[in-house]
């Protein structure tokens, strides 16, 4: 039971959320640009971003690890976020253009990999300057 509540907390719950972020922004790219995409919201479409979402959340989980450097983690994370992109977009919705795609969702992955940087380098700049040794003030 402890495992499952494991994977609730770690992949499950995260899983949910991007689901909900991805179905958001595709809402809202239909209202602002008026795509009329009604095909959102059907089951068979909704598989490829559910099993998106569930693999990522995973990757995500991985690249948490503390097991392996930063670099390692974040290349091994591309990799595996390719080949969900690859299994859920292009072989589950049989597209064509499987290089364009692919070249699209890199481009996605490393404006959202700077973000996570400059968050990483702002934040560990924040620790660093807590860790400053405590001078007494009063004697």
């Amino acid at each position: 039971m402890e495992g499952f509540k494991k994977f609730v907390k770690n992949i499950l719950y995260p899983a949910c959320f991007i689901f909900t972020v991805i179905i958001f922004m595709f809402s809202v790219l239909n209202a602002l640009m008026d795509f009329n995409m009604p095909y959102v919201l059907t089951p068979k479409t909704l598989l490829p971003f559910i099993l998106f979402s569930l693999i990522l959340s995973w990757s995500n989980e991985i690249f948490r690890s503390r097991k392996m450097s930063f670099p390692a983690a974040h290349f091994i994370h591309y990799i595996i976020y390719l080949l969900n992109v690859l299994i859920s977009f292009v072989i589950l919705e049989q597209r064509q253009n499987v290089f364009g795609n692919l070249i699209v969702f890199s481009i996605l992955y490393l404006i959202g990999a700077l973000v996570a940087l400059i968050v990483r380098k702002v934040s560990s700049k924040k620790t660093e300057e807590k860790k400053t040794p405590y001078k007494k003030q009063f004697k």
